[in-house]
Formats: structure tokens, sequence, C-alpha cells
């Protein structure tokens, strides 16, 4: 479960496992889509007349669609040991799968016994329909990482620009790893060759002695605030030049809720204060 790449490969594995190792002679996914029917996501197994129902309303009243909308509508687990033996099965347990705190879908497996599905059994694929909900929400948040790291990167790519044009420089700091990246321009604000990763330690020692406590002071605030970051302040550089720069920067969270990283614009206003 845990090496499943997406949402359809994992419903097929448990499928295929259920059926291929179980020895069951039915397994399905049963989903509620956003358009409020309940679809079959994925199946494995011989053809079987019950999955000609979906998909079909929650509210459907249809005898084939009941132990998977009473699993969804009802947040429960549902067995059925009456099942006509023309459908091809004899019972049916229904288990619901979570994400996000809500019922989603339901793991359905059929069986040519009336009465497989006693307590073990239950317990058993009811840690079946856990271990599918968990790695639902793993997948999910592999998914809103991606999704916010390509945003990062489109944000970035963007400042570039507008930095380029606007001769600013552009700095980033991991705040969990206490480092920083000055690109080429910050880089020969500073006076160092660039671009340049620099260490926070490194990067205190360039703010100017008389301004650097101050400096550091409304850093750590921002920081435990995470609000935006904009002040005014003085560089000396290692070639002895003292520089007044403007930095203008943000905070990120990571997927756990951390503010992880820092990024942000820096204009040397040096000459225009002369």
């Amino acid at each position: 479960l845990v090496r499943a790449g997406s949402c359809e490969d994992l419903f097929r594995e448990v499928c295929r496992v259920l059926v291929a190792v179980g020895g069951f002679p039915h397994a399905w996914i049963a989903w509620l889509a956003e358009d409020g029917t309940v679809q079959v996501r994925a199946k494995h197994g011989g053809p079987l007349g019950l999955l000609n129902a979906f998909p079909a309303p929650l509210g459907d009243g249809s005898a084939a669609q009941g132990p998977s909308r009473q699993a969804i509508r009802e947040d429960r687990t549902v067995i059925c040991s009456d099942l006509n033996p023309e459908s091809g099965l004899a019972s049916l347990g229904a288990f619901p799968i979570h994400l996000e705190g809500k019922v989603c879908g339901a793991l359905l497996v059929g069986s040519r016994e009336k009465d497989l599905f006693q307590a073990r059994e239950v317990a058993l694929l009811e840690e079946a329909a856990t271990d599918i909900s968990f790695s639902l929400a793993h997948l999910e948040e592999v998914a809103s990482r991606t999704r916010a790291e390509a945003e990062l990167r489109l944000q970035m790519e963007r400042m570039h620009l507008a930095a380029a044009s606007a001769q600013l420089g552009i700095w980033e700091m991991d705040l969990l790893q206490g480092r920083g990246q000055l690109d080429a321009r910050m880089a020969e604000i500073y006076g160092l060759p660039g671009p340049a990763e620099l260490p926070l330690e490194a990067w205190q020692d360039v703010v100017h002695p008389e301004e650097r406590d101050w400096v550091l002071s409304s850093l750590r605030q921002k920081t435990r605030e995470g609000s935006a970051l904009s002040m005014t302040f003085r560089i000396l550089r290692p070639d002895g030049q003292t520089r007044v720069l403007r930095a203008d920067g943000i905070f990120l969270k990571d997927a756990q809720g951390r503010l992880a990283r820092a990024v942000g614009l820096a204009r040397d206003l040096t000459d225009e204060l002369r």
C-alpha cells in the first residue's frame, strides 16, 4: 500500500491482493463521486452482475447498491449474508473508507460462502479499509506538497523576472536547516561571488555591528509571528564598504504547518541616500 503511486494504483492492488492472496472471488472499491453517485473505482475477480448497478445515486433504492450505499451513508460496516445465489455471491461485506475525516467510499468483498464474514474476517477487512484510508491520506499529503512546491517554483520564477528588471537581489532562508541562499545580484550587493549559500550565522556577521541587535531581534519576532518582513538596515561588506539595504520577504510553511522558509527581495539604497 505504501508503494502505491496513485489512488488508482492503490485501489487496484488492494482488490488484486484480496482475490489473489486472500482467496475471495470478488473485491471492488465503491466511491462517492462529486456528483453524488456511487461508482466503481477498481475491481478484481470474474464478471459479476452486481456491478452492473453502478453508477447510481447514493440514495438509490436498488438492492444491488444497498451495502455500499449503507456503508458510506451510515459510516459503518455492513454485512449481507442473504444474497440471491443467482448473483454469483452468497454474502458480501462493505467497509467504509475515510479521507480527511469523512467517508469517501467503501471496500466491498464478496464470498460464495453464506456465513463467511464472522468476527475475525470482519476485523481483518476493517483493518484493510483503515490501511486504505491511511494510504489515501499519505497520497494526499504527497500531492499537496507537490502542488505547493510547484506553486513555489512558479512564484520564484516570477520573482526572478521582476527582480532582474529592477536590479533587485533575491534571498531565501531555510529556517529549519539554518542556511541562506543568495542569487547573483544579492551576492553582489553583499560583496560576495554569487550565487552564494550562506549560513545564517555568517549572514548575521555581515549585518552592521551597530544595527545587528535590533535586526536580529526583529527577525526573530517576525519568524515567531510568521508575518511579512520589511526592514531597512546597514551591512558591512568583506571589502569594508557599508551599504544600506531594504529587505522585504514572506514566510512559508511546510506540509506539517511549520514555518520552514523565508523568501524575499532586497534593494541597495546606498547611492539613493547619498
